[in-house]
């Protein structure tokens, strides 16, 4: 049994690093799992000390807590394929030298974003993996059974596939619209889309994390609590902090 905390969209908030270590300290968790988006916000364009401060951080929590898994958010994406010219809001220009730089930092210090991670009966991602999504991504539309096969195809999608709206970093599935991949097997754990509070949807196993993203004046949206998930009973709860 594993009891994993989540860390969502971090948002150059790099004092979420902080409560989170002070969180697995107490022992309350085995690991986390971080789900992306660790960089852009409302206004922080030219903000560079801010964005190499938050990769400080993130390299820092990542040796303190090496079983860490990161996953891939939309507003990562473009800093690790500036080339492919696809730029979430918030992207900064300005940023893709120095985050050039960044990132070579956290990949050396073993950060891997990857598009999910799956833990015992949970999957992780930025936004969801919604099974239409993956029946494009196998092109014959095979209704796979999850293993090293298809996370590896998942991992390795490419950026056309990743760069669609029902893809693992942009989908929104918190409406119900979408059929949710293995959702009579597994429990899914997302950021990427804000929630004023955790929530959990027992029709689509979803359980939205995004509490810690701000208005666009930089007012909080959320009432920003870390959430640990028991990965084997696919259950949640709040963690406790001082």
């Amino acid at each position: 049994m594993s009891k994993v905390l989540v860390i969502p969209d971090i948002h150059l908030k790099p004092i979420m690093f902080e409560r989170a270590a002070k969180i697995l300290d107490s022992g309350q968790a085995d690991f986390a799992v971080q789900l992306g988006d660790i960089f852009d916000d409302w206004g922080q364009e030219f903000n560079y000390r801010l964005y190499d401060m938050t990769t400080d951080k993130a390299i820092e929590f990542h040796k303190k807590y090496p079983k860490t898994l990161w996953c891939m958010g939309n507003h990562d994406f473009g800093y690790y394929l500036p080339e492919y010219g696809r730029r979430e809001t918030g992207h900064s220009k300005m940023q893709e030298d120095t985050m050039a730089d960044n990132v070579a930092r956290m990949v050396g210090a073993g950060i891997e974003q990857k598009t999910i991670h799956v833990v015992d009966n949970v999957i992780f991602s930025h936004a969801g993996l919604i099974a239409d999504w993956i029946a494009t991504l196998t092109l014959d539309g095979t209704d796979y059974e999850m293993g090293d096969y298809i996370e590896v195809l998942i991992n390795n999608a490419e950026p056309d596939l990743l760069w669609d709206q029902k893809s693992p970093i942009w989908a929104r599935p918190q409406d119900g619209h979408w059929v949710m991949y293995g959702k009579k097997q597994y429990m899914q754990v997302v950021g990427h889309t804000p929630v004023k509070t955790a929530s959990y949807n027992k029709y689509t196993k979803i359980l939205s994390t995004d509490t810690f993203s701000t208005y666009s004046d930089g007012s909080k949206l959320g009432d920003r609590r870390f959430v640990i998930v028991d990965t084997v009973e696919k259950t949640w709860e709040y963690a406790k902090e001082d």
